[in-house]
Formats: C-alpha cells, structure tokens, sequence
C-alpha cells in the first residue's frame, strides 16, 4: 500500500481544484444582470417622479460600493438594498436625490478610481459605503485594503459634509457553492477584513452597521436568500441589508 500513497494527495488537489473552480464557473455562468445605472432618482414627498423641481434643495444620498451596492442578484433596481433605503428615506426628506455608484466587480481601488469624485461633486447629505468581498477574491493584501478603505472615508470626510455610513462584508455564499474547505478560508478573510473596516467606525461622522453578524446564521441555513449563483443576494436577502440600516 505504501506505494500508493500519493493517491490520496492526488484526490485531494483535484477536489481543491475542482471545488475552486467551479465557485468562479457557477458565478460566471449565471450572469446574473446588474440592475443599477448611475441614474440618479428623485423623490418629492415620498413619490418617486421624473420631473425633478430646480427649485427644491434635495437631501442628496449616494450609495458607493460593489455588486452588493449595484444589486446584483435582483431584477429591478427597486428591489436594491441602496433604493430601499432610499424609500425609507424619502419619507422623513420632502426631496431626496439618490444615486447608485455601485459598480459589479469593484474593489476599493475602483470606487477610489470611478466612484468617489463623482459622488464627491454631488455633494451628498449621506453616503453608504459596501466594498470589500472582491478585493477577498483577487487576494489583495489587508494592509493594501486598509489603505485603500481608509482613503475613501478620510476623502468623503475631508471633501464632503456627508454622513457616511459603512456597512461591513455581509456573510455570503450557500454551501452549495462554496465548499470546504473555501466556505472557511472565505469566512476567515470576511472576518479579517471586517476587522479593518471596524478602525473607521469612531471617526466622526461615521456610522457603521454590523451586517455579517446580522446576516451570519440566515445566510448560512436558508438558501431562499440567495440569487441563482448561489453567492448574490436574491432580493429577499438584500431587505436584510435595508432593515439592518432601518434598525440604525
């Protein structure tokens, strides 16, 4: 038997491999649509309309982030947590004014490069910021995310007048799609990261929202609150994301 010993190494690579890619594969394969378009939305006296009044001061609020933010895993950008919210909004702000940035795919350096003057020249009253599960895929460093993250919230700070509030890396993906031992290496690195993200929450101006203690044990049982990729929020998981916000 000695002489097989590598068979086992063997099996376990392919498993490793296979397990691997096809996490990546399943995602790819759905294509899931982004609903969000950067347009921004107008609501007077809770009404969304098309006819904005120039002569009305809006509250303006501006969602930054990933497919989190964009709402990947939904059909509508109604059913996204940023609209949600917006709604919620809209009915203690007789004018609201929101807009998406939310890019599918970002990492920090892309809400740095295509996200943050935008919205900086906007002016916003508040800002959402959800960044960080694709800086966890393309293994970026935790001292390169830190700096990248905190080079978001000091400019939003300095730059702005803005409230800011952070939500940190939610719990995702069903054990359908990610499999031992990546469901634990994912979770350890959501947890390292959110420990980054939690060193901007005493600034001033800065709120942050706890979403993976929130969303830890529904994600992890109940499949319904996935999209077909098994990794995004379907809808009925995004509306975790907007009453976590709602409850602050």
């Amino acid at each position: 038997m000695k002489k097989y010993w590598f068979i086992p190494i063997i099996l376990g690579v392919i498993y490793l491999y296979f397990g691997y890619t096809r996490f990546y594969s399943l995602i790819g394969e759905k294509s899931l649509p982004d609903p969000s378009n950067n347009q921004a939305y107008f609501f007077s006296n809770g009404q969304l309309t098309s006819q904005p009044d120039s002569n009305q001061q809006y509250y303006k609020y501006a969602a930054l982030g990933d497919s989190l933010t964009a709402g990947v895993g939904t059909y509508s950008y109604e059913q996204t947590f940023p609209f949600m919210y917006a709604q919620r909004l809209a009915k203690t702000h007789t004018q609201l004014e929101f807009t998406n940035f939310g890019q599918p795919g970002a990492r920090t350096i892309e809400v740095i490069n295509y996200q943050l003057n935008p919205a900086i020249k906007q002016q916003p009253n508040l800002v959402t910021l959800l960044v960080g599960v694709n800086d966890i895929h393309d293994l970026q460093k935790q001292s390169s995310f830190e700096q990248h993250f905190d080079q978001i919230v000091n400019t939003l700070l300095q730059q702005t007048s803005a409230q800011i509030i952070i939500l940190n890396i939610p719990y995702l993906g069903s054990n359908m799609i990610l499999w031992p031992p990546y469901n634990y290496l994912f979770d350890m690195r959501t947890q390292q990261f959110n420990r980054t993200i939690e060193k901007s929450c005493n600034l001033e101006r800065v709120i942050c929202i706890d979403l993976y203690h929130q969303t830890h044990h529904a994600f992890q049982t109940n499949p319904d609150l996935y999209a077909a990729d098994q990794f995004h929020p379907s809808e009925h998981g995004y509306l975790y994301f907007v009453n976590s916000l709602n409850a602050n």
